[in-house]
Protein backbone atom coordinates (compact mmCIF):
# COMPACT_ATOMS: atom_id res chain seq x y z
CA UNK A 1 0.00 0.00 0.00
CA UNK A 2 1.12 3.37 -0.53
CA UNK A 3 1.68 6.08 1.52
CA UNK A 4 -0.35 8.14 1.02
CA UNK A 5 -3.56 5.65 0.89
CA UNK A 6 -2.63 4.70 4.38
CA UNK A 7 -3.18 8.52 5.25
CA UNK A 8 -6.63 8.19 3.37
CA UNK A 9 -7.73 5.31 5.32
CA UNK A 10 -6.52 6.28 9.02
CA UNK A 11 -8.17 9.87 8.21
CA UNK A 12 -11.62 7.84 7.16
CA UNK A 13 -10.91 5.24 10.27
CA UNK A 14 -10.66 8.50 12.58
CA UNK A 15 -13.73 10.18 10.71
CA UNK A 16 -15.88 6.95 11.25
CA UNK A 17 -15.13 6.50 15.02
CA UNK A 18 -15.80 10.56 15.49
CA UNK A 19 -19.32 9.87 13.69
CA UNK A 20 -20.48 7.24 15.60
CA UNK A 21 -18.97 8.51 18.77
CA UNK A 22 -20.94 12.12 17.91
CA UNK A 23 -24.05 9.77 16.88
CA UNK A 24 -24.28 7.67 20.21
CA UNK A 25 -23.63 11.37 22.33
CA UNK A 26 -26.43 13.10 20.23
CA UNK A 27 -28.67 9.87 20.27
CA UNK A 28 -28.48 10.01 23.92
CA UNK A 29 -29.23 13.76 24.92
CA UNK A 30 -32.09 13.24 22.16
CA UNK A 31 -33.16 10.24 24.12
CA UNK A 32 -32.92 11.99 27.61
CA UNK A 33 -34.62 15.10 26.34
CA UNK A 34 -37.74 13.41 25.33
CA UNK A 35 -37.72 11.71 28.62
CA UNK A 36 -37.49 15.05 30.25
CA UNK A 37 -40.61 16.10 28.47
CA UNK A 38 -42.61 12.53 28.99
CA UNK A 39 -41.68 13.12 33.16
CA UNK A 40 -43.07 16.88 33.02
CA UNK A 41 -45.78 15.30 31.06
CA UNK A 42 -46.85 13.13 33.58
CA UNK A 43 -46.39 15.75 36.11
CA UNK A 44 -48.82 18.17 34.47
CA UNK A 45 -51.50 15.46 33.89
CA UNK A 46 -50.77 14.80 37.65
CA UNK A 47 -51.14 18.61 38.81
CA UNK A 48 -54.27 18.77 36.66
CA UNK A 49 -55.43 15.34 38.25
CA UNK A 50 -54.93 16.62 42.34
CA UNK A 51 -56.33 20.22 41.63
CA UNK A 52 -59.48 18.49 40.30
CA UNK A 53 -60.00 16.67 43.71
CA UNK A 54 -58.96 19.59 45.70
CA UNK A 55 -61.51 22.54 46.66
CA UNK A 56 -59.61 26.12 45.41
CA UNK A 57 -57.12 23.48 43.14
CA UNK A 58 -57.56 25.54 39.98
CA UNK A 59 -55.57 28.44 41.48
CA UNK A 60 -52.67 26.19 41.82
CA UNK A 61 -52.92 24.99 38.63
CA UNK A 62 -53.18 28.51 37.56
CA UNK A 63 -49.88 29.81 39.60
CA UNK A 64 -48.00 26.93 38.37
CA UNK A 65 -48.49 28.01 34.86
CA UNK A 66 -47.98 31.71 35.75
CA UNK A 67 -44.74 30.47 37.03
CA UNK A 68 -43.95 28.80 33.92
CA UNK A 69 -44.74 31.87 32.07
CA UNK A 70 -42.83 34.43 34.03
CA UNK A 71 -39.47 31.85 34.09
CA UNK A 72 -40.08 31.94 30.40
CA UNK A 73 -40.13 35.80 30.56
CA UNK A 74 -37.31 35.97 32.36
CA UNK A 75 -34.97 33.83 30.45
CA UNK A 76 -36.09 35.59 26.93
CA UNK A 77 -34.75 38.67 28.87
CA UNK A 78 -31.76 37.07 29.71
CA UNK A 79 -30.99 35.79 26.10
CA UNK A 80 -33.74 37.81 23.64
CA UNK A 81 -31.76 35.86 20.74
CA UNK A 82 -33.51 33.00 22.42
CA UNK A 83 -36.65 33.42 21.62
CA UNK A 84 -38.82 31.79 19.10
CA UNK A 85 -38.14 28.61 17.06
CA UNK A 86 -34.24 29.95 15.95
CA UNK A 87 -35.15 28.55 12.30
CA UNK A 88 -35.20 32.07 10.81
CA UNK A 89 -31.84 33.12 12.44
CA UNK A 90 -30.12 29.74 11.32
CA UNK A 91 -30.83 30.97 8.13
CA UNK A 92 -29.46 34.49 8.62
CA UNK A 93 -26.32 32.58 9.95
CA UNK A 94 -26.06 30.31 6.99
CA UNK A 95 -26.46 33.36 4.09
CA UNK A 96 -24.00 35.27 6.56
CA UNK A 97 -26.58 38.27 6.84
CA UNK A 98 -25.76 37.83 10.83
CA UNK A 99 -23.14 36.86 13.28
CA UNK A 100 -23.69 33.08 15.16
CA UNK A 101 -25.19 33.92 18.46
CA UNK A 102 -22.54 33.41 21.92
CA UNK A 103 -22.87 29.99 23.60
CA UNK A 104 -24.98 31.85 26.15
CA UNK A 105 -27.91 32.03 23.52
CA UNK A 106 -28.30 28.01 23.74
CA UNK A 107 -28.73 27.47 27.42
CA UNK A 108 -31.99 28.78 27.78
CA UNK A 109 -33.40 28.15 24.29
CA UNK A 110 -34.60 24.29 24.73
CA UNK A 111 -36.78 25.54 27.79
CA UNK A 112 -38.17 28.00 25.51
CA UNK A 113 -39.08 25.61 22.42
CA UNK A 114 -40.79 22.82 24.58
CA UNK A 115 -44.48 23.07 23.07
CA UNK A 116 -46.71 20.09 24.60
CA UNK A 117 -49.23 20.35 21.85
CA UNK A 118 -46.05 19.32 19.41
CA UNK A 119 -44.76 16.49 21.30
CA UNK A 120 -46.14 12.82 20.45
CA UNK A 121 -48.64 11.48 22.30
CA UNK A 122 -47.83 7.77 22.93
Amino acid sequence: MAQGSEAVVRNLAVLGTAAVIAGAGIGFVGGAFRWVLHEFDLLRGGLADWASGVPGGVLAVMAVTAAAAALAVALVRLSPRSAGSGIGQVEAIYHQQIVPPPYSVMQPSPVIWYDQSKVEKG
